[in-house]
Order: C-alpha cells, then sequence, then structure tokens
C-alpha cells in the first residue's frame, strides 16, 4: 500500500484509537482471569494433564487424575506451557491460564501489526474494533480458557502471516517458518492442523509459488513441517508403543471421516451463523467486496496472483474440512471467524482509502453510504464491547471451587491426601460423591490432593483422609459424620479429616 493510505486518520485519532482499543483487548483477557470457574472436560483435562505431569516428572505421558488418559488424545504442547507457568508463577487459576491468555494476545497484536504494516491503520483499527466484539473468541475455549485453542489459532495466524511475506519477498524462510507453525500447531491440537497445511500447499500451488522451489527447499520446508511432530511420536511410541498414537489417529482422523455429521451443509451453516456478530462481519464483508468489484478495485482475472488468493484459502479450507468431517463444535470454527475478522479490516481499509480517487456524484453517494453504514456498525460494535466488559465484571468462582478453593488455605496438614467429595449436585454424574473434572483440578491446584471417588463408607475406612462435604449432607448423616473432626467450613460446606 502507498504512504498515503495509511493517514486518513490524523495520527493523534489513531493513536487514541490503538490505545482504546488496546485496552479493552487486554481487559477482557487478563481481567478476573484468576475468578472464573474452571470448566468441565476440554479445560479442565488440560489443566490436569499440565499438572500432574509436573508432579509425575513425566512431560511424555498425560494422565487424567494419576491414570493413563486415552479421552484427552492431543500431543503435549499446551501441556507444557501451562505445566512452565505453574512451575514459574505457582498452582492457581490465574497461572494455568496465563499461557491462553498471553498466545490470545500474541495473535491478536501479531495481526494488528500485520495489518498496520501491509494495509494502513484503518485496516488494523477496523480489525481490533470487531475482535473486541466477538466474546465467543475471549471467553469459549480460547483466550480466557486454559486449552489447547488460543495456542493452536497463534500458529494458524502466524502461518497465514508467515505465507504473505513468502510471496512478497520471495526469501523462503517464511516458507520454512509457515511450516514450522503447522508442526507447532499440530503439537497443540493434534489433527486439527491438517487445515493450515492444506492452506499451505494450495497457496503454493495455485499461486505457482511451488515452481520457484528447488529441491533443498522442499526438504527444509518438509523438515520445520514434521520433523518436531516425528521426534514427539517417536518419543510417544517408546513410551507405549501404538496405545495413544493408534486412539489418537482412530477418533481424530477415522471417526471424523466415517461418521460425517448428517446435518451436512446445513448443520455447517447453522453453526456458523448461530452468532449474531458474525452475521454482522459477513454482511458488511460481502457489501464491502461487491463495492470494491463495482469500483473496480478487485481483479479477478489476477486473483491467483493476488493476496486475495491466501486470504481465500484462510476461509475456504477449513470450511471445507469442517463441512465434510463431523466438526461440528462450534470452537473448531474459531479459524474461520478470526479469518473473517481478519479480512474485514483489510475491506474496510481499502474501500476508505479509494474514495480519495473517487469524483462526483458517486463519491458524494458512496461517502454519505459508508458513513452512515460505519455509524451504525460502530454502535453496534460498542454496544457488543460494552456487553462483553459487563461480562467479564460480573465473573465469579462457583460454590464447590470456591470453598475448595479457601478452606484448607494454609492448612499444610491437610495436603496431598487421598480426598473425597459429597456434593448436593454433580452435573453429569447422579453419584453426588463422584467428582467432577474441574473440582479435580481445582482440588490439585490448591490442595495437592489425590481426588478419590466414594461415599460416606469409603471415606470412613480410609485413614488419614480428607471429606469435602455440603453442611446439609453433613446434617443428614450427622451420627456418622461426627466422628470425624472438622478442620475447616463456610456457608455452604465443611472440610472433615479422617484422622488424629
Amino acid at each position: 500500500m502507498k504512504k498515503n493510505e495509511k493517514s486518513i486518520f490524523p495520527v493523534i485519532v489513531t493513536v487514541i484509537l490503538y490505545a482504546l482499543l488496546s485496552g479493552v483487548f487486554l481487559y477482557l483477557t487478563f481481567c478476573n482471569l484468576n475468578n472464573v470457574s474452571i470448566e468441565n472436560w476440554d479445560e479442565a483435562r488440560h489443566g490436569i494433564s499440565a499438572y500432574e505431569m509436573i508432579q509425575n516428572n513425566n512431560f511424555i505421558e498425560n494422565t487424567y487424575n494419576y491414570g493413563k488418559d486415552l479421552w484427552n488424545l492431543k500431543p503435549p504442547l499446551s501441556f507444557w506451557a501451562e505445566s512452565a507457568s505453574m512451575s514459574i508463577f505457582g498452582y492457581s487459576f490465574f497461572a494455568f491460564r496465563l499461557p491462553s491468555a498471553l498466545s490470545f494476545a500474541a495473535m491478536f497484536f501479531a495481526i494488528s501489526i500485520f495489518l498496520n504494516r501491509n494495509y494502513g491503520a484503518v485496516s488494523a483499527i477496523a480489525f481490533m474494533a470487531v475482535f473486541n466484539s466477538f466474546g465467543d473468541l475471549f471467553f469459549e475455549h480460547m483466550g480466557r480458557s486454559g486449552d489447547a485453542d488460543a495456542l493452536f489459532n497463534l500458529f494458524f495466524v502466524l502461518s497465514v502471516i508467515f505465507l504473505f511475506y513468502e510471496k512478497k519477498t520471495q526469501r523462503h524462510i517464511y516458507l520454512y517458518l509457515s511450516g514450522f507453525m503447522f508442526s507447532l500447531a499440530f503439537l497443540s491440537k493434534s489433527f486439527h492442523a491438517a487445515s493450515i497445511m492444506g492452506i499451505i500447499v494450495c497457496f503454493m500451488l495455485l499461486s505457482g509459488e511451488f515452481k520457484k522451489l528447488k529441491l533443498k527447499n522442499y526438504a527444509i520446508f518438509f523438515s520445520a513441517s514434521f520433523l518436531p511432530v516425528l521426534i514427539w511420536a517417536f518419543a510417544r511410541f517408546l513410551y507405549d508403543g501404538f496405545e495413544f498414537l493408534g486412539v489418537m489417529f482412530g477418533i481424530d482422523v477415522v471417526e471424523r471421516t466415517e461418521y460425517a455429521s448428517e446435518n451436512g451443509f446445513l448443520g455447517f451453516l447453522q453453526n456458523v451463523l448461530s452468532y449474531k456478530i458474525v452475521i454482522l462481519i459477513l454482511a458488511v464483508n460481502i457489501a464491502a467486496a461487491v463495492l470494491l468489484v463495482v469500483l473496480k478495485k478487485i481483479n479477478f482475472r489476477n486473483i491467483l496472483n493476488s493476496n486475495a488468493l491466501l486470504y481465500i484459502l484462510y476461509i475456504a479450507v477449513p470450511s471445507a474440512i469442517y463441512l465434510i468431517t463431523k466438526s461440528m463444535a462450534f470452537w473448531y470454527y474459531f479459524p474461520t471467524f478470526i479469518g473473517l475478522i481478519f479480512i474485514s479490516g483489510i475491506l474496510y481499509g481499502r474501500i476508505l482509502c479509494s474514495l480519495k480517487s473517487m469524483n462526483g456524484t458517486l463519491k458524494k453517494v458512496t461517502v454519505i453510504s459508508v458513513i452512515f453504514v460505519s455509524s451504525a456498525v460502530a454502535v453496534l460494535l460498542a454496544r457488543f464491547m460494552y456487553l462483553n466488559v459487563l461480562l467479564v465484571r460480573g465473573y465469579s468462582v462457583n460454590t464447590e471451587q470456591s470453598a475448595i478453593r479457601t478452606l484448607l488455605d494454609g492448612k499444610d496438614k491437610y495436603k496431598s491426601k487421598n480426598t473425597y467429595i459429597y456434593k448436593l449436585v454433580n452435573s453429569y454424574s447422579y453419584q453426588t460423591y463422584n467428582w467432577e473434572q474441574a473440582d479435580i483440578l481445582t482440588a490439585e491446584l490448591y490442595c495437592d490432593a489425590h481426588c478419590k471417588n466414594g461415599d460416606i463408607d469409603n471415606f470412613s475406612s480410609d485413614k488419614d483422609s480428607i471429606m469435602f462435604i455440603a453442611n446439609e449432607l453433613y446434617e443428614a448423616n450427622k451420627t456418622k459424620m461426627s466422628a470425624f473432626s472438622v478442620v475447616s467450613q463456610n456457608s455452604d460446606y465443611k472440610v472433615l479429616y479422617n484422622g488424629t
């Protein structure tokens, strides 16, 4: 882009907008990060694996409640990041989630800087505003969640950016870096990374860039892309043969391909269009693209030789994979959503820059239309951001996890014990004396607990153990419970000790 295309806003306005939108992003990402309940399933399972890797001094095999885990079939990069964070900053919700938050921030600012340098301040600001409005990117499986998606999407974005610079500079180091990002993405989220390699291959073939590579370039690219994965796979194989690797391939590839969703394209659209912000982004992107075609700023005949090919593949390749496989979990679509936001920034910047070259009545009509639509969209985005801020401010830890975190604080004598739980309600089991995954992680982080499933009789027969029990259940079983000492209590729970 030309330099004058970067100066539509006065410098002071640009700086203020950058600072404001960066501040909103940082607030939404880091505020109250320690004061949100752990989610069952993915987040809890990742945290348990990361914590137990430290306790077991085993960074090859991931475990769940100190047993072999063949349910969470992800390679260990995200576990390692969380283990490192907890080793440095201590055992807490914040330290556990910090790698995701930092990865999320790195992705956000990487895109913002990329857009500013290559498409101008308007594109970067538009991207930042839309991104801050998309609440689920912060709250569900991503920026504020301690699982693999934020790390995976960071590597996804960097791979696309490096492909851009491969074409722009004709320096193959960027192709190698793009392939290396694929390998890191695979080590974070397994075969989900296939869409990244699909983008790389399709881009190199369709753009003709592959013709410029020599044999040594292919060798370096394949080494960067697959050698880290092969090293990890070999280490895992030496540890337990094909047990883990076979199940990982069988579930993530074979089952997802064999049992594709019956909803097909309609199911895909339903998932994509289930967000108001996505509908808004799509509508604005389509309108912007049509306007640029009318203004002859998009040349379809030259699309294979333009950066537009890369951005089309950014959306098309993962979407095609989600469509033909059983990939209906909404967070699987996050790379597509991020790509749409990425493109919206570019399109909006192109439109505003195109206004300079227009004259006469067409310019007046277009300017009025753009101002009207931009103002309406800005109001909607501001409301979305405001609601996101309110949600972050209102976060708190649920009753059970709060009790586990606080009732043994400073009582080292009762840590590292066999620990039982007896709640009034269990979210996915009729047996309320069985541990939920999120409660296990909480108990491990704050009590170094060895969580055991079992009722009052099991606890009674396990000397030198403790039990978290709801006050109502304690009163209902007071005859049995009075034999145990009350270590601590609050308005909802008691901690009992079976020992002297």
